[in-house]
């Protein structure tokens, strides 16, 4: 990658990747290998997205209610309605 490196400089990085048979990816990758940008990024929840309440009441309906033949017949919609009127 070094040579790659030295090769870009007089020519750009295009032409020295191709005239090196390296990828650009790679070259990048290795260019920023110090930089742990990733790592920091911390992603935003969805607007969409069941509030931790929510979601914890919607896994003990699911893992209690589904166990009996009563629960059985409801659809995925019923837990829905269920968990969205759970503030």
């Amino acid at each position: 990658m070094s040579m790659t490196d030295s090769l870009a400089k007089d020519v750009g990085i295009k032409p020295a990747c191709d005239a090196l048979v390296v990828s650009r990816a790679s070259y990048y990758r290795w260019q920023n290998q110090g930089e742990d940008s990733e790592k920091g990024y911390i992603r935003p929840l969805s607007p969409l997205a069941l509030s931790p309440n929510s979601s914890r009441f919607l896994i003990r309906c699911m893992m209690n209610g589904l166990s009996t033949k009563r629960h059985r017949r409801f659809t995925p919609p019923f837990w829905m309605a269920a968990v969205i009127s759970v503030p």
